[in-house]
């Protein structure tokens, strides 16, 4: 038998201590997960796993990594969370557009522009979660908003590769900030609506 911890209840689960840990988190994440619950967090020896670390772990015993912790949300209550999560992340991103156009630092603003850039896929990464684990029908202001977002980052790489400031600021300061306040006011509560139903 293998010990772990369920939302903090200790708790012994079929298998072998000297089985490895990645095929145990396998078979915890195949029995943990359903239509309504999923693994919010897992921990081995107190540390949040990533796919680096889980990796690295994989082959190692069970009984050589240390406890394993799982956490457990409601698919809605992660969702919420997600949104959340989206609704403060778009104010940071619109700072950071905003950074991008400003800087008169070609370094810094090359640093900037690529953080924003991969704000925008991680945000648009979580949208895309959030709409097939929910299985969120599309909609017209989704897929619209959702194009827009697509046609702004190839209209700023483009800019970018063109060396074409004055277009990139303009993208920056125009479509992609009403992009982010259109998902703020209508895209992201849409969202959530179709969550609550």
């Amino acid at each position: 038998m293998i010990e772990i911890v369920i939302n903090g209840v200790r708790t012994e689960i079929e298998g072998d201590k000297e089985q490895p840990l990645g095929g145990v988190l396998k078979n915890v994440r195949t029995g943990m997960s359903n239509e309504q619950t999923l693994i919010s967090s897992l921990r081995v020896n107190g540390q949040e796993l990533t796919d680096v670390t889980e990796e690295l772990l994989a082959s190692q015993p069970v009984s050589v990594v240390g406890p394993i912790e799982v956490e457990t949300a409601s698919k809605n209550q992660i969702a919420h969370e997600t949104i959340d999560a989206l609704l403060t992340f778009l104010p940071e991103l619109m700072v950071l557009a905003q950074r991008t156009a400003v800087s008169p630092n070609k370094g810094e603003r090359v640093q900037i522009f690529n953080r924003l850039l991969n704000g925008i896929e991680t945000f648009y990464e979580a949208v895309s979660a959030v709409k097939l684990t929910y299985r969120i029908p599309e909609n017209e202001n989704l897929a619209l908003l959702e194009g827009s977002l697509i046609s702004i980052m190839d209209r700023l790489l483009v800019a970018c590769e063109e060396r074409n400031d004055q277009r990139l600021n303009a993208i920056l300061e125009g479509d992609l900030a009403d992009n982010f306040r259109l998902w703020m006011s209508t895209g992201i509560p849409s969202v959530l609506n179709t969550i609550d139903q």
